[in-house]
């Protein structure tokens, strides 16, 4: 007989059966002994068993029931452990971890007792049977958005007349201040416009005219004066266009009266 296969827990295994046999045989020959009473009309209680057979039967059921309550808390932790993994379930040597308990009897509990609670994924690795899988971690807040912020518009503070061109303005600025340049603020301040156009403009459209001399502060770019755009004249009314297409009169000298040639009296 082979036994380099055999570990401690088949050993404790055949053990446990054993006693059981031994259990069964003693209550076997028990019960013979009173059918043969029976069929012969003996009326004499049966004998008891000799105290030193009875002694290991009652250290089994101490065992067995030490073994019965012992179960039935590896029960509860395993159950309880496999069901916050979800359908996933865990690998034998992590549940031992958890519930604090031998691998190798976590492995007969699953052969077992837990062989119609729980199911075998892959070899080693167990789950509770019908489990839902775990819940995912919820997704992370989104970043907030920037704000996007919003054209400022020019308006013109007369009705039906057009504000002058802000490049010539801006670069007549920046010209006599020289390579110095000037602040955002003081710029909008001299024009009379809020910040917000001088810097959109400065990013924009200003962008190759003017040059950045530190934070808040431009320049015209080579320090070369800048050229202004002229503004556009208003257009003229149509009374004044007629007026001016007209041929002018010609002013009419004042009528004298001649006197007659010829003696006077």
């Amino acid at each position: 007989m082979d036994l380099s296969h055999i570990t401690s827990q088949s050993l404790r295994r055949v053990l446990n059966l054993t006693e059981r046999k031994d259990q069964l045989v003693a209550l076997i020959a028990e019960i013979e002994t009173e059918i043969s009473r029976a069929l012969s009309g003996a009326v004499a209680p049966a004998a008891k068993a000799p105290e030193k057979k009875a002694a290991p039967a009652r250290k089994a059921r101490k065992r067995s029931s030490s073994r019965k309550a012992k179960s039935g808390g590896l029960k509860e932790k395993i159950l309880a452990v496999l069901a916050s993994a979800g359908s996933g379930g865990l690998k034998v040597k992590d549940i031992a971890a958890k519930v604090g308990s031998p691998a190798p009897n976590v492995s007969v509990w699953f052969s077992t007792t837990g062989k119609k609670l729980t199911q075998k994924l892959e070899p080693g690795r167990y789950a509770v049977k019908g489990a839902k899988p775990a819940p995912a971690p919820a997704a992370p807040a989104p970043a907030p958005a920037a704000p996007v912020k919003a054209k400022v518009v020019v308006k013109a503070r007369k009705k039906g007349k057009k504000p002058s061109p802000l490049k010539g303005r801006i670069l007549t600025l920046l010209d006599a201040a020289g390579p110095k340049g000037l602040r955002v603020k003081d710029i909008a301040a001299k024009l009379g416009l809020p910040g917000g156009n001088v810097s959109v403009w400065i990013s924009t459209t200003g962008k190759n005219l003017v040059s950045k001399v530190e934070p808040g502060v431009y320049a015209v770019k080579g320090g070369k004066p800048a050229v202004a755009v002229a503004a556009k004249p208003a257009p003229a009314s149509k009374k004044a266009a007629k007026a001016a297409k007209k041929p002018a009169t010609p002013v009419k000298k004042p009528f004298k009266l001649s006197k007659p040639k010829g003696k006077t009296k």
